[in-house]
């Protein structure tokens, strides 16, 4: 899929190229005809107010192949300039009757010659000026040349930057999708293992057991259907954040009202696992945001914490005030320390530092969540480990 998409935007991208390209390449050599057409036109007028005097002053301009006049019995009487004789003239001047019966082009592309005439009153006959077009036609044939190679030379360079522009420009497209089939490929394992409990049990239920086996088979199913519910439910939010906020729900509420709430209610549940709860919270901490998410983000925190602390140790939960316009979350638990390289995946979707973790129903999700949530919310979440502690932490912004 990727391969045919980077194919794709090489195509695209050099079509566009090609057309851009060759719009200067077609103009240039249009330009220069046009002002050639120009210069010439004006040195024929110019020519033709003193044919005479003009071609007797000019006989070894190079550009001029003569004039001559047209009596009105149609005979050239006078001729200036050595280029041509009077019946090269005559069948030249044929050739500018048949032009004038057409479109008047006031060119002549068998013999490479300009022209242009001027109907002379008093005599009532024609003054006529050639000029020799062979140089300027060499001049345009030539940048229509160069123009062409210098197209296709363009075009040739086009194809190496199109496909590294192509691997840069997929590349998120690409992350995204391996992304995306990594965390199908995690779910589904993470969903079998339960599923394959369940169905064990099932089927052991339906041979003959005693009554606590029986129990026994039922406890372990309602165990396993527990965990594959919270699995789903965590997907659903994975999904959900996915989608993105709705910026409807963002709106202005005490941070440290929210915190006091959050640890009245985790407090029994950790001190259930075994773990003290202790918060210090500064007064009057205001931020913006979705109250549900950012009462998830600290459940899912301080959830974490209590799976991965040591045995019987307290939890520390702290909010305080940071500069003027900031305030920082931090949630402190004892527990092993957590490596650098590892600090760096902790937040990646279905990333555990303990695989056997998955036991106690954590699957990975819970701080990939945590992490979409503060990253809508455009607050910073990071983790810090040291001398035995392991302490997230989050920098929103607060407002007055």
């Amino acid at each position: 899929m990727i391969k045919k998409l980077r194919i794709r935007f090489m195509l695209i991208f050099m079509i566009l190229m090609a057309f851009l390209l060759a719009i200067p390449f077609i103009c240039v050599p249009y330009v220069h005809k046009s002002n050639t057409s120009s210069r010439v036109e004006n040195t024929l007028s110019v020519i033709l107010n003193r044919p005479d005097a003009f071609a007797e002053d000019s006989k070894n301009t190079s550009d001029i192949y003569g004039s001559f006049y047209v009596d009105r019995l149609g005979n050239i009487s006078k001729k200036y300039g050595t280029v041509y004789n009077i019946s090269e003239l005559s069948i030249i001047l044929k050739a500018i009757y048949k032009d004038q019966n057409n479109d008047a082009k006031f060119y002549l592309p068998m013999y490479e010659l300009y022209y242009s005439f001027r109907k002379d009153i008093s005599t009532n006959g024609t003054w006529y000026v050639l000029m020799d077009a062979h140089s300027e036609n060499m001049q345009y044939q030539n940048l229509v040349s160069m123009c062409r190679f210098l197209y296709v030379i363009s075009i040739i360079f086009t194809i190496p930057i199109s496909y590294i522009l192509a691997l840069f420009g997929t590349r998120p497209i690409e992350k995204a999708w391996q992304e995306q089939k990594r965390f199908v490929a995690d779910a589904s394992h993470e969903l079998k293992t339960p599923l394959t409990v369940i169905i064990t049990n099932a089927e052991l239920l339906k041979k003959d057991a005693s009554k606590n086996q029986q129990d026994r088979y039922i406890q372990n199913i309602f165990a396993e259907s527990i965990q594959m519910k919270t699995l789903v439910q965590n997907l659903l939010d994975l999904a959900r954040t996915d989608r993105g906020f709705i910026k409807k729900d963002f709106a202005k509420f005490d941070f440290t009202k929210l915190i006091n709430e959050t640890s009245l209610v985790m407090e029994v549940e950790l001190f259930e696992r075994g773990h003290e709860l202790i918060t210090t919270v500064d007064d009057n901490i205001n931020i913006k945001g979705d109250y549900v998410k950012i009462s998830q983000l600290i459940y899912i925190i301080l959830d974490n914490a209590g799976k991965y602390s040591d045995e019987k140790t307290p939890i520390h939960m702290s909010l305080t005030k940071d500069g003027r316009n900031h305030a920082i979350l931090d949630i402190t638990n004892s527990g092993n320390e957590i490596s650098k390289d590892e600090q760096k995946k902790i937040f990646n979707r279905f990333y555990r530092t303990d695989k056997a973790r998955s036991l106690n129903g954590s699957y990975g999700l819970g701080l990939s969540i945590a992490y979409e949530i503060a990253n809508a919310h455009k607050a910073k979440i990071w983790v810090e480990s040291k001398n035995h502690k392991v302490s997230f932490k989050v920098r929103f912004k607060k407002i007055k």
